[in-house]
């Protein structure tokens, strides 16, 4: 697709992933699993949930202490033509 305002190509994220991060530290949760366009967006959401509640660090000290993982891929253009058909019904 062409993007007439920016004059460049512009991706369709019909994709999106399921990640799974997990912190070393015992009293924080450890596993989560988050839905993002990408890994880098995973790991920020959930360094912003203990960012507010526990941490202190920045995102790069904290980040040293996850791992993520790539779960899964979720084609977001499924689950939109599944709605379609179920409001037809």
């Amino acid at each position: 697709m062409v993007d007439e305002k920016n004059k460049g190509v512009r991706r369709s994220s019909f994709l999106i992933y399921k990640f799974k991060l997990t912190t070393i530290f015992e009293y924080w949760q450890k596993d989560k699993i988050i839905v993002a366009e990408m890994e880098s967006k995973a790991s920020y959401l959930y360094w912003q949930q203990f960012r507010t509640k526990f941490v202190t660090m920045s995102m790069v000290k904290f980040m040293k202490f996850v791992k993520c993982e790539n779960e899964d891929v979720f084609d977001i253009k499924r689950m939109y033509s599944a709605e379609q058909a179920f409001k037809k019904v």
